[in-house]
Order: structure tokens, then C-alpha cells, then sequence
């Protein structure tokens, strides 16, 4: 019964909880304008995090670096600067990641699905 105890005290102090709120489920994003990127986070998280602008529901898989690195600080907000569109820009949503900076798979927070225009 320790053992479970204690394995679980070391999944809850490893998980991540990071949030992105902005932008946030349903958002119009401009990429030919700037825009913000903002999260929350408590101090379990990592100290830093790198963004990624991602679109996995058409084929191939868009993965685009948005900007690195980030300090984590509790939250925060930063300004994203043009250009920011992937090529070909698609008509079905995209996500923001916050990932392990190098690794855009590890992931410790996704945006909800906003919509990416000119």
C-alpha cells in the first residue's frame, strides 16, 4: 500500500499543468498580424516550454516552430509577430502546443482548435 502511495505522490508531482488560454477554442487568429499567446501555469511545471502551431487533421501533419524559448513564470502572455503561416494555409483548425523546447511530441498543453486565416 506504501508503494502505490508514494507512486502516486510522484505522478502528481511530475504532471504538468500548463495552460493555454489564448487563443482560445473558436478563436480567429490573423497570421499576417501579430498576435497573443497566453498560458497559465503553477510551479510544478517546467521552467521553460517552446510553442508550436499544429494542424494534425489533414495529411501530412503540419508542425510549424512559433517561438522559443518561453519561461514558464506562473503565466504570462507574449506577443507572436508575423509570419506565422504554415504552407499551404488549410481551412481546418489549428492548435497551439506548449512542448518540451526541440520536441514538439512531448507535450505539456494544447490550445483548443481556432481557426488560422490571412
Amino acid at each position: 500500500m506504501h508503494l502505490i502511495s508514494v507512486a502516486v505522490a510522484t505522478l502528481l508531482t511530475t504532471a504538468s499543468a500548463i495552460l493555454i488560454t489564448k487563443p482560445a477554442a473558436g478563436d480567429t487568429v490573423h497570421c499576417n498580424q501579430p498576435f497573443q499567446f497566453c498560458w497559465e501555469a503553477v510551479v510544478t511545471d517546467p521552467p521553460q516550454f517552446c510553442i508550436f502551431l499544429t494542424n494534425f487533421i489533414e495529411f501530412p501533419p503540419q508542425i510549424f516552430d512559433l517561438y522559443r524559448p518561453i519561461t514558464t513564470d506562473g503565466g504570462g502572455c507574449v506577443t507572436i509577430n508575423p509570419p506565422n503561416c504554415p504552407s499551404p494555409l488549410r481551412t481546418t483548425p489549428y492548435r497551439i502546443r506548449a512542448t518540451v523546447c526541440g520536441d514538439p511530441n512531448t507535450i505539456y498543453a494544447e490550445s483548443g482548435d481556432f481557426r488560422l486565416v490571412f
